[in-house]
């Protein structure tokens, strides 16, 4: 069946290279990743994916670039926050309202204990909009790669996806060149809704943390909220960093 890809381990020894058939799911952190490849796992595995083996079915070619080169899988699905790469080709740029990567990058701050949880988020989306968290600049990050798309280039809105996701996975899976089952893509959908989701993220421990308390789990509403967040000052400020890229995009 095509859900099922075989797969065999090479060596770890070789450096790696893109394969012709390879899928990068690339995107700033916070913009929705993790939910697209519990989507695209449920729908290629049976509705078996959670949050140990998404890690396998898609490896984060920036934390561990061994278990992507040992994947024999065709096509391999291959996740990295990278900015623009020349050697990526075949790559689904996944984006979300920068306000909204802001706040959901602020919780994710606050669970891995990388500020305090008295940290306020004015002082939060000061650094941010100085490009000083993750992956720098926001706007940057986009416009690395709507300004340099390789021959094989699909941007897909996090917004659209919650709105029809079914419509956007059908999207996706054209694009990978993957078989498209109605009837199970739903079923997919399903299982990957938030409120599963969240019951997997309370229920399983990762990387030594147990989510306690919502602001702590991976999974939280997966809204679009920012203004609840942000004062006038603070998004004339955001924007003055990032209001290139958020036009660009139809997010103003």
């Amino acid at each position: 069946m095509f859900f099922s890809r075989s797969c065999a381990t090479g060596s770890a020894a070789s450096p790696f290279v893109p394969a012709e058939d390879d899928v990068f799911l690339v995107s700033y952190p916070r913009s929705g990743n993790t939910w697209l490849r519990f989507l695209l796992g449920n729908y290629l595995s049976g509705q078996k994916m959670d949050f140990f083996n998404v890690h396998a079915f898609m490896p984060d070619l920036d934390e561990n670039p061994e278990a992507v080169k040992q994947l024999a899988c065709h096509p391999r699905f291959i996740k990295t926050h990278s900015p623009f790469r020349p050697d990526l080709n075949n790559v689904i740029y996944l984006v979300r309202n920068g306000r909204d990567v802001a706040v959901s990058y602020y919780h994710f701050y606050i669970r891995t204990k990388k500020v305090p949880k008295n940290f306020t988020f004015a002082a939060f989306a000061d650094a941010f909009a100085k490009g000083r968290v993750g992956y720098g600049l926001w706007n940057n990050h986009v416009e690395s790669w709507l300004e340099n798309p390789p021959s094989r280039f699909l941007l897909v809105r996090y917004e659209d996806v919650k709105a029809k996701p079914v419509d956007e996975l059908v999207r996706i899976c054209n694009f990978a060149k993957i078989k498209v089952d109605l009837p199970r893509l739903r079923s997919a959908v399903e299982a990957s809704s938030f409120e599963n989701m969240a019951k997997l993220d309370a229920a399983q421990p990762r990387r030594g943390i147990v989510p306690k308390e919502k602001n702590e789990m991976f999974v939280r509403e997966g809204g679009t909220n920012y203004s609840s967040y942000f004062d006038e000052a603070m998004n004339a400020e955001f924007l003055k960093a990032h209001g290139a890229a958020m036009r660009r995009l139809g997010y103003l």
